[in-house]
């Protein structure tokens, strides 16, 4: 395997590796990228072939629960992400997977129920029905425009969800408000803070 980016579990026990292939130049052929699963001792658990590359600014996560996994990958050549594929961390079986979100950085609510992913869009899926439970759609935009929404977390239930927004309005980090929204969207509290919000899980 070539360059990747790894994500290690809460309890230690696992790490999950999301590499790209390595490119031999005297036939021109790649290994494909790839999902690895190993222990604490470097066993591997599973692997798996991702359809695209692994993005070299954001890692992949585990749940606390040590349930799932979540990688994103992309097209080289093309913006953003292209794919964000979740695993059962026992079987290395993909369980959901987003078709071109327009987020990358990812982060599990405490419990493992939910996954966070931010950017130009931000959502909190929930990881037993794979629906989305919040989105950043639900934020009134003509009163509060948001460009970018980073730095997603939120309770066990996506009942609270707290996030770094990026006005579209204002450039520089000096613009940023952290920001404390309910499932509706509404804004519960605003400061002009560059940072995270910590929220309880309950």
């Amino acid at each position: 395997m070539s360059s990747g980016r790894c994500g290690v579990s809460q309890s230690g026990e696992y790490v999950i590796l999301a590499a790209r292939g390595l490119r031999d130049f005297t036939t021109g052929e790649s290994t494909p990228s790839r999902a690895i699963l190993v222990d604490k001792a470097c066993k591997i658990i599973w692997e798996t072939e991702l359809e695209m590359s692994p993005i070299g600014k954001f890692v992949p996560v585990i749940s606390p629960d040590d349930k799932y996994c979540a990688v994103p990958s992309y097209a080289p050549g093309e913006l953003g992400i292209n794919r964000l594929q979740i695993f059962d961390m026992e079987t290395g079986q993909e369980v959901w997977r987003v078709k071109n979100p327009n987020a990358a950085q990812l982060s599990f609510s405490p419990n493992g129920s939910h996954l966070n992913a931010s950017g130009a869009e931000a959502f909190s899926m929930n990881m037993l029905t794979g629906k989305i439970d919040w989105s950043s759609e639900h934020v009134s935009r003509p009163n509060f425009p948001v460009a970018n929404l980073m730095r997603l977390d939120c309770s066990n239930d996506a009942g609270l969800i707290s996030g770094m927004v990026w006005p579209s309005s204002r450039q520089g980090s000096d613009s940023v408000l952290l920001t404390l929204f309910n499932n509706s969207g509404n804004i519960l509290a605003c400061d002009n803070i560059y940072g995270n919000m910590d929220i309880s899980p309950n």
